[in-house]
């Protein structure tokens, strides 16, 4: 009896370890497809055009459906630009390498107007 239930525990550990994993990769895509469309304009862009795009062409009746669907989508599409992680890399590092802009001529976000 007492090897049923460690054996029920182990199942149960396995279950929850591939779960977590399986969580930790879809933040961290999402991490990365945000950054990519944070750094690259063009992306940005296409982005946001293609997520114009569908919307529009959601056949859904309130806007909880269409959440969950945008979400679904955007998961999806997070997880096949998966592959570009260390091209988001190179533009983080990129960055870095710039002087910073013009305070002035860019506010910061959450800045007070003068």
């Amino acid at each position: 009896m007492g090897w049923i239930i460690a054996a029920l525990l182990a199942l149960v550990v396995v279950v929850l370890t591939a779960l977590y994993r399986k969580a930790l990769n879809e933040e961290r895509n999402l991490t990365n497809y945000a950054l990519l469309i944070l750094l690259d304009e063009s992306a940005w862009k296409a982005q946001r055009r293609g997520l114009h795009e569908m919307v529009r062409s959601l056949d859904v009746s309130n806007a909880g459906q269409l959440g969950a669907q945008v979400n679904l989508a955007t998961s999806q599409l997070a997880a096949r630009l998966s592959g570009t992680i260390l091209g988001v890399a190179g533009m983080l590092w990129k960055l870095k390498q710039q002087p910073l802009p013009d305070a002035a001529k860019s506010p910061s976000i959450g800045a007070k107007p003068l």
